[in-house]
Order: C-alpha cells, then sequence, then structure tokens
C-alpha cells in the first residue's frame, strides 16, 4: 500500500504528528511520499524526517492507493477536491477542536495505520 501524506502547515500539532506517522509508516515498511512544503515546516524547525520521498501536494494525492490528511474538514475537502473522481480513500486525522469528516484523532493513527 502506498500512502500520500497532505498536511494543514498553520496546525501547530503537524510536527509532531508527521514526525510519529512517519515513524509508523517506516516500522510498517510502508510506501509514501509527503507534501514538499510539510517537509520544509519542519526541516525549519529542526525536525528532519530522514530519507523521506517529497513531491508537489497534487503528486501526493495521485495514483495512491490512500491519502492521509492531516487538519480538519478543510484539509480533508481539499484533498476530495485533489483527487476527484480517482475513488482514492482519504484517511482524516482531526488536528482541530472539532471535525465532522476527520476520522481520527492523532493518538489513534498509529493503530490504524497499521490496520490499513
Amino acid at each position: 500500500m502506498k500512502f500520500g501524506i497532505i498536511g494543514n502547515l498553520a496546525k501547530y500539532d503537524l510536527p509532531k504528528v508527521v514526525k510519529q506517522l512517519v515513524e509508523t509508516l517506516n516500522e510498517c515498511r510502508a510506501e509514501f511520499v509527503i507534501d514538499t512544503e510539510i517537509v520544509e515546516l519542519l526541516a525549519a524547525k529542526g525536525v528532519l524526517l530522514g530519507n523521506v520521498e517529497a513531491r508537489d501536494y497534487h503528486e501526493c494525492t495521485r495514483g495512491l492507493d490512500m491519502v492521509i490528511a492531516l487538519g480538519g474538514d478543510g484539509t480533508i475537502l481539499s484533498a476530495a477536491r485533489s483527487v476527484g473522481t480517482d475513488s482514492i480513500p482519504i484517511f482524516g486525522v482531526n488536528l482541530g477542536k472539532l471535525g465532522f469528516l476527520a476520522e481520527f484523532a492523532p493518538d489513534e493513527v498509529k493503530g490504524a495505520v497499521e490496520d490499513a
């Protein structure tokens, strides 16, 4: 299974959650690509992810098995627009206060990814 990771760069918890997610995906030996802007944001904050495949946002939502959207409902809706009619499932992680579409909280990500 190959994942695409996108997220809302304004969310405070994004660096922590991305780091945990990348560690989990590496432990599971899952393939993934991550939005270049996320990698750049984390590097600017001193959070290094190691050797990851970074692509632009739209390439992280095309031709993959699943998109992981870190943020809130707006992030998921943006991912849905980008995925379009490709029928790629979107795994929503809520980094806000209230999310109707984002199904998982950050502390549930590891178990959910391992089950995917």
